[in-house]
């Protein structure tokens, strides 16, 4: 669980995996749309496909968890009324592309007549093959990932800001803790 210092087990586990594989996504995204059509490209669209999937499973229990975990850690007081805003505004628009995201790309491949495999298993939503829709929802797709990429770019630069010029704890709350007890420094940011 979380305290009112730091996040707990699950949140930093949710935050990091979550983190890890949106990032993977957008890299892969911004790679497979560049591609020649081949093989290659297809099964990258299908793995990126699948990975948005799970995304939006993990997306959807951790705003679960964020309900039932009703603890965390306060803003810190040494930040100002505008870094307040910032913060969470960014935060909840993260929470909001978490799932636009993987929602739009279904949509989009669902409408646009594509399968979308969960591990050997078609999802694709039971709507008809439309056209006009599916590009909406292409480009709804493709401008949030832009928005998403801006918004994560804010977030790592106010996490790096705290920790290197701010010198506080912000950043630490959420990276796992160290596992060995033997400089002291661990205990201090607790």
């Amino acid at each position: 669980m979380n305290s009112e210092n730091k996040y707990g087990f699950v949140a930093k586990f949710f935050h990091w995996v979550i983190a890890a594989l949106i990032i993977g996504l957008i890299i892969a995204g911004l790679y497979m749309t560049d591609m020649e059509a081949s093989d290659n490209k297809w099964e990258l669209y299908n793995l990126h496909k699948l990975f948005g999937v799970i995304v939006l499973g993990l997306i959807i229990f951790r705003i679960i968890w964020k309900i039932l975990n009703k603890g965390k850690p306060a803003m810190l007081d040494t930040y100002s009324k505008a870094e307040r805003i910032v913060a969470a505004t960014v935060h909840g628009m993260l929470y909001i592309m978490m799932l636009v995201m993987p929602l739009s790309g279904w949509l989009m491949s669902s409408f646009g007549g594509y399968s979308v495999m969960f591990f050997g298993i078609d999802i694709m939503l039971p709507v008809e093959k439309d056209k006009d829709i599916g590009t909406i929802f292409h480009e709804i797709h493709n401008i949030g990932g832009s928005v998403f990429i801006i918004l994560l770019t804010l977030h790592i630069a106010g996490a790096l800001k705290h920790h290197f010029i701010d010198k506080d704890i912000t950043l630490k709350r959420m990276l796992p803790e160290c596992p060995i007890k033997c400089c002291g420094n661990c205990e201090k940011n607790k």
